[in-house]
Parts: structure tokens; sequence; C-alpha cells
């Protein structure tokens, strides 16, 4: 596939999803669903705060759908780090995990 095949078939099947999954982050807050001090809450804002970064793939032709070559580069640093140091990476690494499934 071209980029701008790529980039049509993208807005077509996951447009979508991510729109449905963008309503589904703001109802949470809206309708008290999810506090925004909980682990959930905290995954929903870092996901929102960076939206428009996330969704990059439905609006450029050849954006990349991952950040690996950032995550390897970064990699020998975050190794001295203790993983899940609190609630808020924990959320942060399950929203990285949820972004990185497709």
């Amino acid at each position: 596939m071209t980029p701008e095949e790529r980039l049509r078939f993208h807005q077509a099947k996951s447009g979508p999803l991510m729109d449905g999954l963008a309503q589904w982050m703001h109802e949470q807050f809206e309708q008290r669903k999810v506090e925004p001090n909980s682990g959930l809450g905290d995954a929903i804002q870092y996901m929102q705060k960076h939206w428009d970064k996330l969704t990059l793939f439905l609006r450029k032709a050849g954006a990349p759908l991952d950040n690996n070559v950032c995550e390897r580069a970064s990699a020998p640093s975050s190794t001295a780090r203790t993983p899940f140091s609190s609630k808020l990476s924990t959320a942060r690494a399950g929203v990285r995990r949820l972004i990185n499934i497709n």
C-alpha cells in the first residue's frame, strides 16, 4: 500500500473506532463514571493530553503507528528507573500497551 492508500484505510477503519474512544473517554468524566484522580482517570487524562499525536496516523500519510525507534533509543536510560513506581506510571504503561496493540 502507498502511504496515501494506508491513510485512507486508517481513516475508514480506525477513524470511527478512535472517535468512539474519544467520546467514551469524555463521557466517563462528564457522567461522573470515573474519578479524574483514579488510576483509570489518570490514564484517560494522559491519553487525552496526547490525543493529537496518538491520532496523527488518521491525518498524515506515512505517519508511524508506533514509537519503537524512540523507545529503543531511550531504553538504556529507562532501565535505571524502577518500573511502575507510581499509580500514574502504571496507568501510562497501560495506555501505552493499549496503543501498541494495533
